[in-house]
């Protein structure tokens, strides 16, 4: 029987609103629905069927890895199973410690660019290192975006023979059109304002300062306007007058606040395929985003909403969703619907078969 080990940085606990935590908690559920063995490792402080804790409790990735080397070294993998790590140095402890297996590696987004751009120059420079070393050495390599398979590429050019584009799934028995007067009432929110939303990660790469000059700009057309926070990082924001940060949330919750939104804002400077961008569209929420990574092949203009190349522009284009936010619901669910967790899945179970039956 296959046995798969996934490897990722995610609290259990506190998988965070979106982005990778909630990804590798899919696709966890959705293996074992397949009746694939699979065990995760990751960040735990309570006991879970399946669930291997690295770490206790950590906010920060690389005590998770050193973690991870002192657990790789002392635990009984099978030879024949599958690692699958959500970074590319998450392999590293493998490779010294263990021989033998299928090693898959899932690069979410251009992780280099985002070390070099929050971390010091020695953290970078030993990323760099670790990555080369543990693709060069991985079975295949799976890219969420066409954009992020061709930035690794352009990088790791021989690796184009075992490299592939998978994407995201979305949850769509979570991730769906609710009654928003309802849930506006169930978290305060008024009816008659519009309600901009943020989920995700506080950190540099996003620009979350960004979102305040949107929301300024946008207020002074429609004064009754709100700007919704959902997430948690270094760069949190505190709470205002017409901004309302609520933390981590639940996918549950984050669903529902989704349907009682206008409009989903994502200021990043890159990206890959983001969850949050799949997840809003199948609540039927319109996207007015940054042209980046593989978002304008979801966010198409005046469909699903609108792109734009500077974010000087996004306030225009916001506007323009709050004329008729209704008008994209069906356009957004029916892009979301292409990218169930069902078809995702049984395409990284068919990438597994194929590796493990070349060993």
């Amino acid at each position: 029987m296959m046995q798969v080990y996934l490897i990722s940085a995610t609290d259990i606990q506190e998988p965070g609103a979106s982005g990778t935590g909630a990804y590798v908690l899919s696709l966890f559920h959705n293996l074992r629905s397949e009746g694939v063995d699979t065990k995760l490792m990751a960040i735990s402080s309570i006991e879970m069927e399946d669930v291997i804790s690295v770490v206790r409790k950590t906010k920060h990735t690389y005590s998770y890895l050193l973690k991870l080397f002192a657990k790789t070294r002392g635990l009984n993998i099978p030879g024949d199973a599958i690692i699958h790590t959500q970074r590319a140095d998450f392999l590293v402890p493998f490779l010294l410690f263990r021989k033998g297996g299928t090693r898959i590696i899932t690069l979410h987004g251009p992780a280099i660019k985002s070390i070099h751009l929050r971390k010091n120059i020695f953290v970078y420079w030993v990323y760099k290192i670790m990555e080369k070393y543990a693709v060069n050495r991985a079975d295949g390599i799976i890219c969420v975006s066409e954009e992020n398979r061709n930035f690794f590429l352009e990088r790791f050019p021989h690796l184009k023979d075992i490299t592939r584009v998978i994407p995201i799934g979305v949850d769509t028995s979570i991730f769906k059109p609710l009654n928003k007067e309802l849930l506006r009432k169930k978290y305060n929110l008024n009816i008659d304002d519009n309600i901009l939303l943020y989920v995700g990660r506080f950190s540099k790469e996003k620009r979350i300062s960004s979102l305040f000059h949107i929301l300024k700009k946008v207020k002074e057309t429609y004064p009754d306007t709100k700007l919704v926070l959902v997430g948690d990082g270094p760069e949190k924001p505190e709470s205002g007058p017409d901004i309302l940060n609520i933390g981590t949330r639940a996918k549950q919750e984050v669903a529902e606040l989704m349907n009682c939104a206008d409009v989903l804002l994502l200021c990043s400077k890159f990206e890959g395929l983001p969850t949050v961008v799949l997840e809003a569209m199948a609540c039927g929420l319109p996207v007015v985003s940054t042209k980046v990574g593989d978002v304008p092949k979801l966010v198409v203009d005046r469909m699903t909403g609108f792109t734009a190349e500077k974010i000087e522009k996004m306030p225009k284009l916001v506007k323009k969703v709050l004329e008729n936010p209704a008008r994209f619901k069906n356009n957004c669910v029916q892009t979301a619907d292409k990218y169930s967790w069902e078809g995702i899945t049984k395409k990284i179970i068919n990438m597994y078969q194929k590796l493990s039956e070349r060993k």
